[in-house]
């Protein structure tokens, strides 16, 4: 069996935890106890500082200090995040859906993806989101759908496509805003949003807070990658930055 990978968020905690945890993960890792991992890290204000430095002066106001005393090494696999040029979807057309993806031949099974969202629509239940395990079908396709919507302050759904046809008795609703507290529904403002999938087991995280897991029910094993625009009515802009993928298969 494929040994998989686990994510780990130990919350906000000061400098010198984090890199005492990174740490001991490492060696546990080199020691083969705990498996490929993803650790999403929470900082206070905080100065890092190498091992060659010297933490003798003195200093003033709440940032702490953390000192690396050996190289970092990663816990992931060897492939390099797949980063992905800035993209903007824009969609005026009544219930009108688009998508764009810059680099096609690339497919995911296990995979983490990120990007920060940027939004405008003018009915909130229009949306921006990403498609996954997409099986390349443009007409009828069959997909993973997470979808981020401004109504009600905030949501991201999770849908299911099977030959074109949406499930709504399988569509997960989270209250992002209700969550993360940080989660930003208002037009022209910026969510980061990152998908951990593996298996059929999708996490979500906005802002760097869990949103929560949900287990897939139509068995997609790989596909392709997308972002999209979903326009309801009154048009919608998405804006896709600083993205990457990383392909843990």
């Amino acid at each position: 069996m494929k040994q998989g990978f686990r994510v780990v968020d130990a919350g906000l905690r000061d400098g010198r935890f984090n890199v005492a945890l990174d740490q001991a993960m490492i060696e546990l890792h080199q020691a083969a106890r705990i498996p490929d991992t993803i650790r999403f890290i929470h900082f206070p204000p905080t100065a890092l500082v190498g091992r060659h430095q010297v933490l003798s002066v003195a200093r003033r106001g709440p940032v702490g200090i953390a000192q690396f005393r050996q190289v970092r090494q990663k816990l992931l696999r060897d492939e390099r995040p797949k980063l992905h040029p800035r993209v903007t979807i824009e969609e005026n057309d009544f219930e009108d859906f688009d998508w764009a993806n810059q680099n096609l031949l690339t497919i995911a099974r296990d995979f983490v993806l990120a990007a920060d969202v940027t939004w405008s629509s003018g009915f909130a239940e229009s949306g921006c989101g990403f498609a996954v395990r997409n099986d390349g079908d443009e007409e009828n396709p069959s997909q993973y759908l997470i979808g981020l919507t401004r109504g009600a302050q905030g949501h991201v759904l999770f849908a299911e496509q099977v030959a074109g046809d949406v499930d709504l008795n399988q569509v997960t609703d989270i209250y992002a805003n209700g969550i993360d507290p940080q989660f930003e529904w208002q037009n022209d403002t910026t969510n980061r949003i990152a998908i951990v999938g593996q298996g059929q087991q999708f996490t979500i995280y906005s802002n760097g807070t869990r949103l929560g897991t949900i287990t897939g029910q139509s068995g997609f094993e790989e596909g392709f990658v997308a972002f999209f625009a979903l326009n309801r009515s009154g048009g919608v802009r998405c804006d896709f930055d600083n993205a990457w993928l990383w392909r843990m298969n």
